[in-house]
């Protein structure tokens, strides 16, 4: 039948063995896919979000085995797979840093100035 998030996690909190499989299940084949990208872009760190990161190491210690498993063994040596701490915010602050990151560019076009003019320490501040 189907299942809330919400309920799904409510079920993960009492222990039941079925929930439990669904998230582990669910982190193993999130684990596949971003052993991709750690073999690409061999990270350090891999932060999980979104409502089932609130199941903690039932998802997040398959996502780390999976990722063992099938990446190369000196790219994924390394990695750490966390919870991120931003909540439902982290769109809203990615996006706000998106922006904030072409700020200088965007003042530069506003006030006439060439992109080429503005100093590259502006830029990268």
């Amino acid at each position: 039948r189907p299942m809330s998030v919400s309920n799904l996690l409510d079920a993960v909190k009492e222990g039941d063995r079925g929930a439990c499989r669904a998230i582990a299940d669910a982190g193993e084949a999130v684990g596949q896919v971003l052993s991709v990208f750690v073999n690409v872009l061999n990270p350090e760190l891999v932060v999980v979000g979104g409502e089932l990161a609130a199941a903690s190491n039932i998802l997040l210690d398959p996502i780390q085995a999976a990722i063992r498993r099938h990446s190369v063994a000196t790219a994924s040596a390394d990695v750490r797979v966390v919870t991120g701490k931003l909540g439902n915010r982290a769109e809203v602050l990615g996006a706000a840093a998106l922006i904030l990151s072409q700020s200088p560019r965007a003042l530069a076009l506003q006030v006439g100035l060439r992109y080429a003019d503005v100093p590259e320490a502006a830029i990268n501040a």
